[in-house]
Formats: structure tokens, C-alpha cells, sequence
């Protein structure tokens, strides 16, 4: 289990982050490798390298946005989106495939633009931040037939809370590593097995108890550590078992590949076993009820919407404070990925690599993208082209840290994400902006979306989404594209994009620092209140 870099007087009242070790070259140094392993490591082994496929990334990045450049006044972005995903028919199912992502990428994308354009509008009448998120979150619970406001408001909150709380965690690592985010509903299935087990070992009065694995606080879980123990009446372990909740069973038994589980057993949800895993944990005659997937995003769900409805209630006299909490979330998701240089280090020096072989021009649109001003509206055939570009190396299995079904919306929100972030960085650089103002307008960034991810998911969908867009790997593959973008925009913006994210590192920890206390305490008032829920998962589903 790795390290964790904590400050030598943490305690419970801090989040325990040692900024002098965290900001230090040789910390962001590592942290570069550990992305480029996590993000371009192929799913399978023997398939691809993480070199090759690191390569293949950027050489579709550029070839996608040349390709942009040479027909944006003959076709439009629509049709010259669905040609240029034409010319990778392997990955797609059909031509309908194709039309719809690309649909939903530019639709993703001209309603982030759009939000950006009615808050910069609302921020310049005089009014503020808060209030302006306040009326998006009830324009968007409206749209979707949400009559608790304030439970949809408590999901944004929670699921922000629960991906800043996987970032500190990913971040303070001393290898530099970030990991994957662990699923809510994964988490609840886990217990629920463990539980149920330990009512029927109880029932039949044998000696058996399951624990889930859970780390010591200041720890995080060890590659390929097992979910699930059996121990007998000594404490003595006697099985292991690893869970794996993917959305089918083709999305388990892909979960299941990419790491090495030997010496546990497999667990999966109801109807997606075969021959080599089980839908129930077993030993000795006492078994666990199964659960299916459709089961525990139930039980999900209900755990949140119960919660956030207690916690959130959502009038005129609080729904500002309600948008502060999210704001200052916001806030630290922004600050973890103005911390993440080196994703952009990693950016930096895989573009300077490949154009050292291939001497490629310079985007002019992207030059222009970045030295417009930040209100400005977005150029966003540049923002399409960047997207589209990582959807192929998503699809590809080439950006192996986002799976390959990934929704081409998340992917078109963490492009937008890095490259309006990578702006703001440029302009810090050259001394437009302090380092605080830097960080404000990130975080404003963070804001808009989630109001965007907000105008097109509800309930768990929402939080789960905001859990892949501003979570690690959201975060690393964001700060990343970031820096491939400037590095295309001209050495120059690439350099200052580089030097600004090595500028705003202390003022973002700090802050981070500042701010994640109310994070932690909320996210363990949220864990607690779950378990009471688990606790009764027997009763729930068999009623």
C-alpha cells in the first residue's frame, strides 16, 4: 500500500497535505509518470504500450485538429465531425453510432458555451455566483421532472464532496499515482454482500464473518487488494473476494482484466456470472444474497435521495447557502486540478517529443482560442476538435484511463474543462490575472460544468457524472489535454501554459488546504448515514 504524503503535525482538524512535498519537482516529476501509466497503460495486456498508445493519442489530437483547420469553411462541424469519425470505422457499431456522437458533442458543447456567455452576463449586472447557479439548478431540476429541489442540489453536492475527497486521497499519494474512483453503488454492493452474509452465518450459528476492506484514515486501497474477507472464529482469513459492478456483464468481466486478482474469488452482480464467478459470497454453507446492478444503483439512489432531502431542503431562505457549499466545492475540485502539473509536465513533453520528429505547424485557431479573452465566447470548432480527437483515442483504447463506452458528452465536458482552464493558466503566465484570480476563475469553470452536466443527467446518472468529469482521471486527462492544446497553439502559450500551472501549485494546495476540511466532515456525515441505510439492505430488498 503506498505512502501517503502527510504533514508532520496532520491531524484531524487538517486534510494532512504537506504543500512543500507536493509542489516540489521532483514530487510533480513522479506524478508524471504515474499519469502517463494510468492514462495510457493498455487495458489488455500484450495489446499496445503505454508509449504507443501515449503517441497514438497526441498524433490524432493533431491530425484531427489539422483536418479542422483545412475544411472549416467548406463543411460544417456537424458533417465534418461524422467524416472525420468515418475514417475509423472500426470502432464504431454503425453510421447511427457515429451521428449520435457526434450530436451529442456538439450539443454538449454549445450548452457549455452558452452557460459561460449567462454568467459572465450575470456576473457583469452585479449579481453574484451563487445566485446564478441557484436558478440553473432549478431550471434543471424543472427540465427533469425533479419536484425536491433540494435533493437534486444535494446530489451535486455529495457527488462533488465524495470526487474531491478521491482527489486529495489521489494527489497526496507519494507515487505520484492517481486511481480510479470507486462507484458509489460498487461500494454499497460490497456491504450489502458482507451484511447479508453475516445474517445468515448468524442464523445458522456458525462462526463466520465478512468484512469489507476498508483502509486505516491517511491510507489509501492497495492495487489489486481484495474487496471482501471471510474469517473464521480466530480472525483467521479463510477467502477473498473481489467485486466488480460494471454496467453489463461485458462491462464486469472488462473491470475484471485489467488487473491481477489472483488467489480471490470473483463477485459480480446477479446475472453477469459465469463460470469463473460468483453472484453471492460463500463459505462453509453460508452465502450472501445476490445482488443485481440494477439493484444497488436502487439502493444507491435511495441512500442519496433520502440524505440530500434531510440535508438539503431547498427555500428561499437557504438556497443560497445550499450554492455557497457547492461553490466552495467548486472551489477545491479547481484547486486539485490546478495542483495536477503534472499531468501537464506529462502534456508538455510527450507534445515536445513528437514534434521534435515531425516538426507539425501551429494551430492558428488554437493560438487564437488562447489568447482571446477569458468572458469571450469560445471558438468552438476548436473546442469540437479536441473532443473529437479524444473520443477516437477513448474508442481506440489508445486513452485507456477512460473506458472505451465512455459518453461522448463527459468526453466533450473534460475537454472543455482543460482547455479553458489551460486559458486561464496562459493568462496567469503572462500576467493578467494574480494567482487568486487564476484560481476564482477555474473554480467558475468547475461551476458551469456542473450546471452543463446538470441540464442533461438527474440522480445517480448526474452524480456519476460529475464523479468522471471532475474526478482523478477527469481531472488528469483535462490537465493533460490542456497542455497538448498549447503546446499545438505555438511554444510560447505552451511554455506559459507550463510555467502558469507551476505558479498557481502553491495558491491552489493552500486554499485546498483551507477549504477541505468542511469537505471531509461532510462526506463522513454522508458515509455514516449510508451505512445506518445498509444496514437495513436485507429488509429492502426482500420486502
Amino acid at each position: 500500500m503506498s505512502t501517503i504524503i502527510v504533514s508532520k503535525h496532520s491531524s484531524n482538524t487538517n486534510t494532512g497535505i504537506d504543500i512543500d512535498a507536493i509542489t516540489s519537482d521532483e514530487y510533480q516529476e513522479q506524478q508524471a509518470e504515474s499519469v502517463k501509466v494510468t492514462l495510457f497503460a493498455p487495458e489488455v495486456e500484450d495489446v499496445g504500450t503505454v508509449d504507443t498508445n501515449a503517441t497514438n493519442t497526441l498524433t490524432v489530437m493533431r491530425s484531427v485538429l489539422e483536418s479542422y483547420e483545412q475544411h472549416k469553411h467548406d463543411l460544417p462541424v456537424t458533417v465534418w465531425l461524422q467524416k472525420e469519425f468515418g475514417k475509423y470505422p472500426d470502432i464504431w457499431q454503425n453510421q447511427a453510432e457515429i451521428e449520435t456522437t457526434a450530436t451529442d458533442l456538439i450539443k454538449t458543447l454549445t450548452i457549455a458555451n452558452a452557460k459561460k456567455a449567462a454568467l459572465h452576463a450575470h456576473l457583469q449586472a452585479g449579481q453574484s455566483q451563487n445566485s446564478w447557479l441557484a436558478t440553473e439548478i432549478e431550471n434543471s431540476a424543472g427540465a427533469a421532472g425533479v419536484v425536491q429541489v433540494g435533493a437534486f442540489a444535494g446530489t451535486i453536492d455529495t457527488a462533488l464532496i465524495q470526487a474531491n475527497e478521491l482527489n486529495i486521497k489521489a494527489i497526496t499519494r507519494l507515487d505520484g499515482a492517481i486511481s480510479q474512483a470507486r462507484n458509489l453503488d460498487g461500494f454499497i454492493a460490497e456491504h450489502h454482500h458482507a451484511n447479508t452474509f453475516n445474517l445468515e452465518a448468524a442464523a445458522q450459528g456458525k462462526p463466520y464473518t465478512a468484512k469489507v476492506l476498508e483502509p486505516a484514515p491517511g491510507q489509501t486501497y492497495g492495487k489489486n487488494s481484495m474487496d471482501i474477507g471471510i474469517y473464521d472464529a480466530d480472525g483467521k482469513l479463510v477467502r477473498r473476494y473481489q467485486s466488480k459492478y460494471g454496467a453489463d456483464a461485458d462491462a464486469t468481466t472488462e473491470l475484471f482484466e485489467r488487473g491481477n486478482y489472483r488467489g480471490q474469488r470473483k463477485l459480480v452482480p446477479e446475472g453477469h456470472s459465469d463460470s469463473t464467478s460468483a453472484e453471492a459470497i460463500e463459505f462453509d454453507g453460508v452465502t450472501s444474497k445476490p445482488l443485481s446492478k440494477e439493484e444497488a444503483k436502487a439502493l444507491q439512489e435511495r441512500a442519496q435521495q433520502q440524505s440530500e432531502a434531510k440535508q438539503y431542503e431547498w427555500k428561499d431562505t437557504n438556497r443560497l447557502e445550499i450554492t455557497k457549499q457547492i461553490g466552495r466545492q467548486a472551489l477545491i475540485a479547481a484547486g486539485i486540478t490546478a495542483g495536477l502539473q503534472g499531468a501537464r509536465i506529462l502534456g508538455r513533453r510527450l507534445w515536445n517529443s513528437l514534434r521534435g520528429e515531425a516538426n507539425p505547424t501551429v494551430s492558428e485557431d488554437l493560438e487564437e482560442f488562447f489568447v482571446s479573452t477569458l468572458s469571450g465566447a469560445g471558438n468552438i470548432g476548436v473546442q469540437v476538435a479536441v473532443s473529437g480527437g479524444l473520443i477516437i483515442a477513448v474508442k481506440n483504447g489508445w486513452l485507456a484511463g477512460l473506458a472505451k463506452n465512455t459518453p461522448a458528452g463527459l468526453i466533450a465536458n473534460i475537454a472543455f474543462v482543460g482547455l479553458e482552464n489551460a486559458k486561464v493558466l496562459f493568462k496567469l503566465a503572462q500576467g493578467k490575472l494574480s494567482r487568486e484570480e487564476a484560481l476564482d476563475a477555474m473554480g467558475r469553470t468547475t461551476t458551469l460544468t456542473i450546471t452543463t452536466l446538470a441540464a442533461s443527467m438527474q440522480g445517480a446518472a448526474l452524480g456519476a457524472s460529475i464523479g468522471v468529469v471532475l474526478g482523478p482521471i477527469g481531472a488528469a486527462v483535462g490537465s493533460f489535454v490542456g497542455a497538448v492544446a498549447g503546446g499545438i497553439a505555438g511554444s510560447t502559450i505552451g511554455e506559459a501554459i507550463y510555467e502558469g500551472g507551476k505558479a498557481v501549485c502553491r495558491t491552489a494546495f493552500r486554499t485546498v488546504k483551507d477549504l477541505a476540511i468542511a469537505s471531509r466532515e461532510a462526506l463522513s456525515t454522508a458515509t455514516e448515514y449510508v451505512g445506518e441505510k445498509l444496514a437495513s439492505a436485507w429488509d429492502y430488498l426482500t420486502s
